[in-house]
């Protein structure tokens, strides 16, 4: 009797020491960690601007010696147009070293409608074309090219024409220099531009004042560089490049 009541001791010790550790060891489950979240802003960084510099002060002819100008302003800083005159300016607007937006955006060309002061410059709203007897003097291009043009690239090197005289293929062009601003805005303002995209695109707007056009035209010519008031053309463009929540059109490539 007493060795099986130890033994009745001895298996229930066991089974306190057991439990014990049971329930020290598995009491719960649990697990825990960690976690953060962070964000700047979104980049604008824009810092593009271009300078149109479409006409000249004087225009030296194509066989003519180096020295001997064709047309020339007199004090040397009005820039002037005459018969026989032609010139153009290349332009672009790949954000890509000016800084490219991390958002969507959009580039908008507009004419601008009132004379501005920036700086010490004044920039003079669009006037109507050059124009005798309602006829507009000058011819005016807009062409894209794939490559930067060379320093010294002519007025003929572009291609704006072909030997006929009319525009070269891929070429637009008018009389009328406010419809070629419009030109200009069908090449960007539908485009919506994804974030970090640029638009790498380079554009040429070119213009000509022919010099041969028969004897009546001749006078016309004649009569508007006589004239008191001088006319002037002017091509003037406002310029935003502004954040838009639309879908973009053109992707990052």
């Amino acid at each position: 009797m007493k060795k099986r009541t130890m033994t009745l001791f001895a298996l229930l010790a066991l089974v306190t020491i057991t439990s014990y550790a049971v329930s020290g060891t598995y009491a719960k489950y649990t697990y825990n960690f960690d976690t953060s979240d962070s964000a700047r802003v979104a980049k604008w960084g824009v810092n593009k601007s271009i300078s149109i510099d479409l006409f000249n002060e004087s225009y030296i002819a194509e066989d003519a010696d180096a020295n001997q100008t064709d047309v020339a302003s007199e004090n040397g800083t009005d820039k002037v147009v005459a018969p026989g005159t032609e010139g153009f300016y290349a332009f672009e607007l790949d954000l890509t070293n000016s800084g490219v937006p991390e958002t969507n955006y959009i580039i908008k060309f507009t004419n601008i409608t009132a004379d501005k002061t920036v700086g010490t410059d004044t920039i003079k709203a669009t006037q109507d074309n050059i124009k005798k007897d309602g006829k507009a003097k000058m011819t005016y291009y807009l062409k894209q090219i794939t490559t930067t043009l060379d320093a010294d690239a002519t007025f003929a090197d572009i291609g704006f024409t072909k030997a006929d005289g009319n525009p070269a293929d891929g070429v637009e062009s008018t009389d009328d220099i406010n419809e070629l601003v419009t030109f200009i805005q069908n090449k960007y303002n539908n485009n919506v531009y994804a974030a970090n995209a640029v638009d790498d695109s380079k554009w040429v707007i070119g213009w000509k004042w022919d010099f041969n056009e028969g004897d009546a035209e001749d006078l016309t010519d004649t009569e508007l560089g006589n004239a008191t008031d001088l006319a002037t053309v002017v091509l003037s463009l406002n310029v935003t490049i502004e954040q838009t929540e639309k879908k973009a059109t053109l992707k990052r490539s």
